[in-house]
């Protein structure tokens, strides 16, 4: 099974800013180890330039990710992505229930249950973001049968890098909780994503599935950093 890396842009990155970010790091990765898929999420504008990139480029080995999808089929929803609208973009990932969508967007578990069923009836793989507070939770508003189809990110909101303050979670702390929320959900794999760099990627590597990788996704260099630093840890 191979093991993710998936950069969050969040808002960030114009058109232009995102083609200039996949050119730096075909320049600084030119080559992910086949143990590694590397997943790029970014804003929703730049979702086609950045797929018809990695199409033209597949020595590359990218994989395109959204940040988040709508609960709701397509219809009259008024800026709403829908699973239908990505068709043709050649999307793979959805990532649903990160800590901001419910900070900010007051999402509930049983909203994310819902972008799940929707991410799954659209041919995505769904990763669900929790806390150690609400995994169980999360998990039970999700059908059992998508359960086991979902990959987790435990995404502990004290060590996310945007978060005020924000400190890095102890490699031991965040071994246990993987193991309880692959309990509670069912599912192969758990990523982590909380701080990670290029200085922290390979001890989180080795205790999860992989990892989400969010503030030092942005600078292109420092992230090929963060991929050469996984799949070096991982290959041993």
């Amino acid at each position: 099974m191979q093991k993710l890396v998936v950069a969050n842009w969040k808002s960030n990155k114009s058109v232009a800013e995102s083609l200039i970010w996949c050119e730096r790091l075909m320049a600084n990765c030119p080559k992910i180890h086949p143990r590694i898929k590397v997943v790029v999420a970014p804003a929703f504008p730049s979702l086609a330039s950045v797929a018809d990139f990695f199409t033209h480029h597949p020595n590359l080995s990218l994989v395109l990710g959204i940040q988040d999808i709508s609960p709701l089929a397509a219809g009259s929803y008024t800026g709403a992505v829908s699973g239908q609208n990505l068709r043709g973009l050649g999307v793979k990932y959805a990532l649903v229930g990160h800590i901001e969508r419910r900070r900010y967007f007051g999402e509930t578990n049983q909203d994310i249950a819902k972008k799940v069923e929707m991410a799954v009836d659209a041919g995505l793989i769904p990763i669900v973001c929790v806390e150690k507070e609400n995994a169980r939770a999360q998990a039970t508003a999700i059908r059992p049968d998508l359960r086991a189809q979902c990959i987790v990110s435990y995404d502990p909101s004290s060590a996310i890098s945007t978060h005020a303050g924000g400190t890095r979670k102890p490699v031991g702390e965040v071994s246990e909780v993987i193991r309880m929320i692959k309990s509670e959900f069912g599912c192969d794999q758990v990523i982590y994503g909380g701080s990670v760099t290029e200085e922290n990627v390979a001890e989180y590597m080795l205790i999860a599935d992989g990892v989400l990788v969010c503030g030092a996704s942005l600078d292109p260099v420092q992230f090929a950093r963060v991929v050469d630093k996984a799949w070096v840890e991982t290959a041993n």
